[in-house]
C-alpha cells in the first residue's frame, strides 16, 4: 500500500509543483531593461541591480550589469517596483518604475552612479540589502538580508541561504557538496571542525557568509591550481565586530532537572583573534562533531566490542534520539600576527560526554538455508574524555620563501559499562541460542600530528618547490572485562547445552607514521605548467593483547590464555614519484597527472609461523578540469585513482570474543584496494530569477574490495573475517534546484539523490552477488516575505532496496517519509512564537510493523533590555511525548530495525543576555545609507 503512494501520490504531488514552476515562469511576459553608468556616462559592469516591490521592498529579481553596463529583468508582472543599483565606491541608486499590463519590453532611463567622495554632502538613502553577489568562483551571501533572531547561532543563518543545508547532526552542505571547513576572517576557528564554529558564534556579528572552493597551501602560495580544493565557508564579520568585544551568555532550567548552560566571548582586533566557548546540558545536545566521538570510542582499541548490532560503544546520530546525553565543552582560540611576517595560531578544545542508552534491536539475517533472526538488548553507559590542542606558525622568511609548522594533540579516556542479552530465533520462531554478557571497559589515546613545510617561489614565475615533513604517533591503552553466558538449542527433544566466558582482555598499540612530500613545478611553453612530485609514507603498527581467563574458584585468579592471546607488527611503506602537466585560461582549466607507487607491506604475529611480505606496484592516473561559462556557471569534471590500505584492526590476526556469538578475526593476507572515482559536478545561479541548479555525478570502481565472510555453525554462532573480492561499483547521484514561484509568494526548492552499488556477499563460503538502491527527493517550500512570519514546509520521501542473485527470495525493500514544519512568527517587535514539527513515517516492508513518531517543539521568546539585549524564553521540547530512536538499515547479508529508548518531553525557562550591543533590526533587512555632500 505504502508502496503505491510513494510512487503515485509524491509523484504527483511533484509533477504538479513542476508544472506550476513552469506555468508561473511564463506568467507575465514584461522584460525591464536598463543600463548602469558613472557620471561621465561610462559603463559600470557587475554592478547589483535588484527590482523590489514597493509596497514592502522585498526583492522581486536580481541581476548583475553586464561589461557594457546593461541589464534586464525578464518576465515580470504588472505593479509598481523600485529598481536599487549599488557598487563599490558610488552611493546607492533608487529609480521608481511601473510595469504595465501587456507591454513586452519596459525601457528606463540609464541610470548614474555618484562617486563617495568626501566632499559630498550628507545624504540618507533607505532601501533593501543585496542578498547575494556572484564574485567569480565565491557566493556571498550578505547576513543582513536574511530574517534571523536577535540570539540565533551561525547554524540558523545558513538554513536560511539558498543552495545551503544544514543536516540533523549540524553537517554542512553547500552546493551538493559537503563543507570541510569553517572559516572566521579568512582564520582557522578551533582547528578544521567547521560545527564549533557554526553552533557557537552569534549570527548577528556576521556581516557576510562566503561559499567558495578552498585551495590548498600550496596552491594559493604558487597560484597555480593543484585540484585539491575543499568547499569552504568563511564568515566575514561586520565592521564593529573586527574590533572590540562581543559574546553571549544564557541559561536555562526545567523540568526533570533538565539544564543549559551556554556562552561565547570574543575579542578581536586587527591582529588578535581571541575567543572562549562554552556549554553544559543533560538535553542532548553536542557542542562538537562527530569526529571527536570517534576519538572516544579509539581509547579502547581497534578491534574490541565487535557486535550484532552498532557496537558496544554505540553510535553517535543526530542528538536527540541517543538516549540520555550529558555534554561538557570549554575552549579557547587564539590567533596573533606576532609580526609582519609571522602568524600564529592555536586553540585547545576540551570536551565530555556521557551516555545512558537502553537498545534493541532485530536483525533478519539472510543468504542461508536457514535465516534466522537476532534480538539484542543493551543497556550502556559510558563515560567519554576529549582534549584536543591545535598549533599554527607561519613564517615569512622573505618575499619568496615561508616556513609553516602544524601540530596538534589530542587526549581520549574512555569508560563503557554494557549489559547485553542477544536471542537467536529461527524461522519458525524457536530458539536456537541466547547469551547474556557484561562489559566493562576503560581505554586511554594519545595522538599527536606534526607537519614542517617549507615553501619557496623563484624569480621565474611558475617556477615553485616545496618539501613537507610529517611526524605522527599514537599510544593506545584499553582493557575489557568481560563475563559471559551462552545457552545453545541444538535440538529440541534434548536439554539445553551452555558454556560460560569469564575474561580480561589487555590491549596495547603503538602507531608511528612519518613521510616526506616534495613538489617542483616549471613554465612549460606558453601557458603550460609542468610538474614533479615525490612522496614516501611509513606506517608502523605494534600491538598486543592478551586474554587472561579468570578462575572464579579462587577469586578471580588470572590465567593466561596462549590460544588467543597475540602479538602483532605490521609495517607499511609505498615511495610514490610522479609527473603532472596543467594549463589554465580564463575560462577552463586542465590538469593530468601520471604517479607510480611501490608499496610494501609487512607484518609479523607471534602465534603463526612465518610472516607477511608482500609488494605491490601501481599506476595512479588522474585527471581534472573545469569550464566556467560565466561568473554563475561551471563544469568541474575529474578522474582519479587511490589506493586504500587495510586497516590494523584487519590485518591482524587477533580474535575479538567480546561477544562470544560474533567471534571476529583479522585477516594478515589482505590486499589493498584499489579504487577508481570519477565525479561530474555543475553548477548554475541566475541572478536574474533567482533560480538555483546543483548537480553532481559520482561513480567509483574498485578492486580488491575488503568484504566481510560470514561462518556460521551448527549452534548459530557467527565467525567473521575480512577478505578481498574481484570488484565493487557505487554511483551516487544529486540534484538541487530552487527558484521562487512569484504568484504564490514562496520559493521551492527540489533535491533529488540516487546510491547504486552492486558488491559480493559471503555466508558459509558461499558467494552471492548483491545489489542496493537508495533513492530520495525533498520538497521544500517556503514563503518570500519574513518580516512578520517565516514558514518553511516540505517532505523527504526515501526508498531503500537489496536484491541478490542467488537468494532472490530474500530480497528487501522499505520506505520512510519525513516532513518537517517551521514557523517563527514575530508577534510584536519584541515577542516571537517560534514552532517546529517532524513528522516520520517507516513502513512496515521488511520489518513487520508500520511506524510514526512524531516531535513537536514550541518556543515562546520575550526580548528585554535596550537593543533586544535580553531574551526570556520557554522552550516546550517533544510536546507529544514520542520521541525515540528508530534506525532502519539494509546490508549486504540482513537487514535491521534499530530502537533506542531516548529523552522525552521536557520545558526549559532561559535567559540570554547579549554582553555587546548589537545593531538594531529594520523590517526585510532594510538599512541607512549615509554620507556627507
Amino acid at each position: 500500500m505504502l508502496n503505491s503512494i510513494f510512487n503515485r501520490n509524491s509523484l504527483y504531488v511533484f509533477l504538479f509543483l513542476l508544472c506550476f514552476c513552469l506555468g508561473s515562469a511564463l506568467y507575465g511576459q514584461t522584460r525591464i531593461e536598463g543600463m548602469v553608468r558613472d557620471s561621465l556616462s561610462q559603463a559600470l559592469g557587475s554592478a547589483s541591480v535588484m527590482l523590489l516591490q514597493v509596497e514592502d521592498s522585498v526583492m522581486e529579481a536580481f541581476a548583475l550589469s553586464r561589461p557594457d553596463g546593461t541589464f534586464q529583468f525578464s518576465r515580470i508582472k504588472a505593479g509598481k517596483y523600485l529598481v536599487q543599483v549599488s557598487y563599490l565606491g558610488y552611493a546607492p541608486s533608487f529609480t521608481p518604475v511601473k510595469v504595465t499590463a501587456g507591454s513586452s519590453v519596459q525601457e528606463i532611463a540609464p541610470i548614474e552612479l555618484v562617486a563617495l567622495t568626501t566632499s559630498l554632502e550628507k545624504i540618507t538613502i533607505t532601501g533593501d540589502r543585496t542578498p547575494i553577489r556572484i564574485r567569480r568562483d565565491t557566493i556571498e551571501y550578505n547576513a543582513d538580508a536574511f530574517n534571523t533572531q536577535p540570539n540565533d547561532v551561525v547554524e540558523d543563518l545558513l538554513k536560511k541561504l539558498p543552495g545551503v543545508e544544514v543536516n540533523r547532526d549540524g553537517s554542512i552542505k553547500a552546493q551538493g557538496e559537503n563543507v570541510q571547513k569553517v572559516l572566521v576572517e579568512g582564520k582557522e576557528f578551533f582547528g578544521d571542525d567547521p560545527r564549533i564554529a557554526t553552533k557557537n558564534l552569534p549570527a548577528d556579528a556576521i556581516d557576510k557568509v562566503q561559499v567558495f572552493d578552498k585551495q590548498s597551501d600550496m596552491a594559493e602560495f604558487t597560484g597555480i591550481e593543484d585540484g585539491q580544493d575543499a568547499k569552504t565557508i568563511n564568515l566575514a564579520l561586520k565592521e564593529g565586530k573586527k574590533v572590540g568585544v562581543f559574546g553571549k551568555l544564557g541559561a536555562a532550567y526545567g523540568t526533570d532537572e533538565r539544564y543549559r548552560l551556554r556562552g561565547n566571548l570574543n575579542k578581536f582586533d586587527k591582529k588578535l583573534q581571541l575567543s572562549f566557548i562554552g556549554n553544559a546540558n543533560n538535553i542532548n545536545q553536542q557542542g562538537f562533531s562527530f569526529e571527536d566521538y570517534v576519538g572516544f570510542m579509539g581509547g579502547l582499541g581497534s578491534g574490541m566490542s565487535f557486535s550484532p548490532g552498532n557496537g558496544e560503544g554505540g553510535l553517535l546520530n543526530s542528538g536527540r534520539s541517543d538516549g540520555f546525553l550529558r555534554t561538557s565543552t570549554a575552549g579557547v582560540n587564539f590567533n596573533y600576527e606576532l609580526g609582519p611576517k609571522t602568524e600564529f595560531r592555536s586553540s585547545y578544545f576540551f570536551n565530555q560526554l556521557d551516555q545512558d542508552r537502553l537498545r534493541t534491536s532485530q536483525r533478519e539475517n539472510l543468504l542461508t538455508d536457514n535465516p534466522f533472526t537476532t534480538i539484542d538488548n543493551s543497556d550502556l553507559d559510558s563515560k567519554n574524555l576529549n582534549h584536543r590542542i591545535n598549533f599554527f606558525l607561519k613564517h615569512k622568511l622573505d618575499s619568496t620563501q615561508q616556513l609553516i609548522y602544524r601540530g596538534n594533540a589530542t587526549f581520549n579516556h574512555t569508560n563503557i559499562l554494557s549489559e547485553s542479552s542477544t536471542l537467536v530465533r529461527n524461522p519458525e520462531g524457536g530458539r536456537e541460542n541466547s547469551n547474556d554478557r557484561t562489559n566493562a571497559s576503560n581505554g586511554d589515546r594519545i595522538r599527536l600530528n606534526n607537519r614542517l613545510t617549507y615553501r619557496k617561489r623563484f624569480e621565474k614565475k611558475g617556477r615553485t618547490t616545496a618539501l613537507s615533513l610529517e611526524l605522527n604517533t599514537s599510544d593506545n591503552r584499553s582493557d575489557l572485562d568481560l563475563s559471559a553466558v551462552n545457552i545453545f538449542f541444538p535440538d529440541r527433544t534434548r536439554a539445553f547445552m551452555g558454556d560460560s566466558v569469564f575474561q580480561t582482555q589487555v590491549q596495547r598499540e603503538d602507531q608511528l607514521n612519518f613521510g616526506i612530500n616534495w613538489n617542483y613545478t616549471e613554465p612549460i611553453g606558453k601557458g603550460w605548467i609542468g610538474g614533479l612530485t615525490y612522496s614516501f609514507r611509513n606506517y608502523s603498527n605494534d600491538v598486543v593483547k592478551d586474554f587472561f581467563d579468570l578462575d572464579r574458584r579462587f577469586r578471580n585468579r588470572r590465567l593466561l590464555n596462549t590460544e588467543l592471546s597475540n602479538a602483532f607488527n605490521q609495517e607499511y611503506l609505498y615511495h610514490r614519484p610522479g609527473v603532472s602537466l596543467q594549463r589554465k585560461r580564463n575560462k577552463w582549466f586542465l590538469q593530468a597527472k601520471l604517479e607510480y607507487q611501490s608499496s610494501r607491506l609487512q607484518g609479523n604475529s607471534r602465534r603463526i609461523l612465518g610472516s607477511v611480505d608482500r609488494t605491490f606496484n601501481n599506476l595512479l592516473p588522474s585527471f581534472s578540469g573545469s569550464y566556467e561559462f560565466s561568473t554563475s556557471r561551471n563544469l568541474e569534471v575529474k578522474y582519479s585513482t587511490q589506493i586504500r590500505e587495510p586497516s590494523v584492526a584487519q590485518l591482524q590476526p587477533i580474535v575479538d570474543n567480546s561477544n562470544p556469538l560474533f567471534i571476529y578475526r583479522g585477516n594478515p593476507n589482505l590486499r589493498p584496494s584499489y579504487i577508481h572515482i570519477v565525479s561530474i559536478n555543475y553548477f548554475s545561479f541566475i541572478q536574474y530569477s533567482q533560480t538555483n541548479l546543483f548537480a553532481r555525478l559520482m561513480g567509483t570502481y574498485t578492486q580488491d574490495q575488503i568484504v566481510q565472510a560470514i561462518e556460521i555453525d551448527s549452534l548459530f554462532r557467527q565467525n567473521i573475517r575480512p577478505i578481498n573480492v574481484s570488484n565493487d561499483y557505487l554511483v551516487l547521484g544529486y540534484i538541487s534546484f530552487g527558484t521562487p514561484i512569484k504568484p504564490l509568494g514562496i520559493r521551492m526548492g527540489v533535491d533529488l539523490n540516487y546510491t547504486y552499488n552492486r558488491g559480493f556477499a559471503f555466508i558459509n563460503s558461499v558467494q552471492d552477488r548483491n545489489t542496493r538502491h537508495n533513492r530520495g527527493i525533498r520538497l521544500k517550500l517556503e514563503n518570500r516575505k519574513k518580516e512578520i512570519i517565516d514558514i518553511v514546509a516540505g517532505g523527504r520521501f526515501s526508498e531503500s532496496r537489496t536484491s541478490y542473485v542467488q537468494s532472490s527470495a530474500f530480497s528487501q525493500r522499505f520506505f520512510t517519509q519525513q516532513y518537517f514544519l517551521e514557523i517563527d512568527w514575530n508577534i510584536t517587535p519584541t515577542t516571537r512564537l517560534g514552532s517546529t514539527l517532524d513528522y516520520d513515517i517507516y513502513s512496515g516492508e521488511s520489518f513487520g510493523a508500520r511506524q510514526t513518531l512524531a516531535i513537536w517543539q514550541v518556543e515562546c521568546s520575550q526580548y528585554i533590555l535596550e537593543n533586544q539585549r535580553g531574551e526570556i524564553s520557554l522552550q516546550v521540547f517533544d510536546l507529544l511525548n514520542q520521541n525515540q530512536g528508530i534506525n532502519r538499515s539494509t546490508q549486504l547479508t540482513f537487514v535491521e530495525e534499530e530502537r533506542i529508548v531516548s529523552l522525552g518531553r521536557y520545558l526549559l525557562l532561559g535567559f540570554t543576555y547579549s554582553l555587546s550591543k548589537f545593531g538594531l533590526k529594520h523590517k526585510s533587512g532594510a538599512f541607512k545609507f549615509e554620507t556627507n555632500r
